[in-house]
C-alpha cells in the first residue's frame, strides 16, 4: 500500500500491551493514528501511563457503539488489533464491521485474539464470507493447569476494485 497515513484501532485495548504493534508494524514512513478503546475508564487510565504518545486517541466507551459511529462516519481502519472480553463483539457488530472493511478500496489487516473459540468462530465468520482471508493462526496456552487457550488470528483483505 502506497498510503503513509494509517488508522489503527486497538478494539478493547486493556491497559494497551498491543496499543503501539500498528506503529511498529508500520515502521519508517507511515504515520499511524491508533484509536485505543476500552469499556473500562481504568484500562485507559493505564494506557496513558503506559503510552502517553497514544493517549490522544484513547477512548473510554462502549466498543460495539465506536465500531457503529465510525463504520457511520465512514472512518475505517487499515489496521484492526480487536481482544474482546469471553462473549466476543457479537454477530450485528461482527457482519456490520466485516462489510465495512470489506467495501473499502484499501487493504485492511485484523488482528483478532480470543480466549473463547466459540465466540472466536462466531464473530470470524462474517469476515471470512466477507472476502477476508486466514494469514495465520496460532494457539497460545497461557492458562496453566485450566482447558482455556488464547488465539491469536491474522486476517487480511485486499480491499474492493470499485
Amino acid at each position: 500500500d502506497h498510503k503513509t497515513e494509517w488508522t489503527a484501532w486497538d478494539l478493547y485495548c486493556g491497559a494497551g500491551a498491543l496499543s503501539d504493534l500498528p506503529e511498529l508494524a508500520a515502521g519508517s514512513g507511515h504515520q499511524v493514528t491508533t484509536w485505543s478503546v476500552d469499556g473500562e475508564a481504568s484500562a485507559i487510565t493505564a494506557l496513558q501511563l503506559n503510552y502517553p504518545a497514544l493517549s490522544a486517541h484513547a477512548v473510554v466507551g462502549d466498543v460495539r457503539e465506536f465500531i457503529q459511529a465510525r463504520i457511520g462516519d465512514r472512518e475505517l481502519p487499515d489496521i484492526l488489533i480487536c481482544d474482546p472480553p469471553r462473549d466476543g463483539i457479537g454477530l450485528p457488530a461482527a457482519r456490520s464491521l466485516s462489510r465495512a472493511l470489506a467495501d473499502r478500496r484499501a487493504p485492511t489487516a485484523l488482528i483478532w485474539m480470543a480466549c473463547d473459540h466459540a465466540s472466536l468462530a462466531r464473530d470470524l465468520k462474517p469476515f471470512l464470507d466477507a472476502g477476508f482471508r486466514l494469514h495465520s493462526m496460532a494457539l497460545f496456552d497461557c492458562f496453566t493447569y485450566t482447558t482455556h487457550a488464547e488465539t491469536v488470528i491474522l486476517l487480511g483483505c485486499s480491499g474492493t476494485t470499485k
